[in-house]
């Protein structure tokens, strides 16, 4: 049995976890996310991964898709630049963020990207500034992503903004995303009924299993299906992550320990590992392709 992301298998993902500092204090985002206590990269060690990254990727015929995520990557001063050069390079690039920025700095990054993943924070984000935000990605050519964070206690609400943002772009990508109570750890979601919860699942189908049945990371952290120990994992060889201290691992569940630094030489790996974590609790680390043992 195999399970396999719908995503372009010719390109070789990296989730960057660039810093942790963000102004705002969402109770759903663990206090590692924000509290901004971790030094800030040198960029000059991150145009160096940069170019190792594209080489490895180079190395297995395939182009380079780097996601920037946080905290909140706008507030440091060097990320445009990063950014910059990323794109230049040939790497797709995407930035996580909430958008809260000023205008003309926001249209300058969506000069060097081709993605943008926008999240809706309930208890913060400004409704207007949201809209002009993703309208000015739209309007630059920018493949917006959107992800409205659903608090069960405000569901109805927000599901509604999620129909108006499908209705007035409908051919962007609007997740209904879930949020848990620990989100490290990512086992245990927030107290939703089980009518939210069914709609919460399958939004999407950004997994497929070998059979042709789609499935998606939330349904299967619901249905308790997460379950790949002892499977071969292809983590290190279609993704890797990097993480605010600049360590890059297989994938957030840092199986086979570090590969290295980005301020240093990378040990790529060699061939796939296997699966020793009781559940894949990761969004990411999920869409590398497992396959059971025969």
């Amino acid at each position: 049995m195999q399970l396999h992301s719908t995503r372009n298998p010719n390109k070789f993902y990296v989730d960057w976890w660039l810093m942790n500092h963000c102004t705002w204090h969402c109770d759903y985002c663990h206090d590692v996310l924000r509290s901004g206590n971790i030094a800030l990269p040198y960029l000059r060690d991150c145009l160096r991964f940069i170019d190792t990254a594209q080489l490895w990727a180079q190395a297995q015929g395939k182009t380079t898709r780097i996601k920037f995520t946080g905290g909140e990557v706008t507030e440091w001063a060097d990320f445009e630049q990063l950014l910059k050069y990323a794109h230049s390079q040939g790497c797709e690039t995407e930035f996580r963020t909430n958008a809260n920025v000023e205008r003309h700095r926001w249209l300058a990054l969506m000069a060097h990207t081709d993605l943008v993943s926008i999240g809706y924070h309930p208890k913060h984000t400004s409704k207007t500034q949201f809209l002009l935000a993703i309208d000015g990605a739209v309007r630059l050519g920018v493949n917006p992503m959107i992800d409205v964070n659903m608090l069960p206690d405000e569901f109805d609400e927000l599901e509604a903004l999620v129909e108006y943002l499908q209705h007035r772009w409908p051919m962007i990508r609007v997740n209904k995303t879930m949020r848990f109570n620990n989100p490290i750890d990512n086992t245990q979601p927030l107290d939703y009924t089980p009518m939210q919860e069914l709609k919460l699942k399958r939004q999407y189908g950004d997994l497929q299993w070998d059979n042709g049945d789609y499935t998606d990371y939330q349904e299967m952290i619901l249905d308790n299906t997460n379950k790949f120990k002892g499977w071969a994992c292809a983590a290190g060889m279609e993704q890797c992550v990097v993480d605010a201290w600049g360590r890059v691992y297989r994938g957030h569940c840092r199986m086979n320990g570090f590969m290295g630094n980005i301020a240093e030489q990378i040990t790529w790996p060699e061939a796939l590992t296997v699966c020793n974590v009781d559940s894949c609790v990761n969004a990411f680390d999920i869409q590398a392709t497992k396959t059971s043992a025969p």
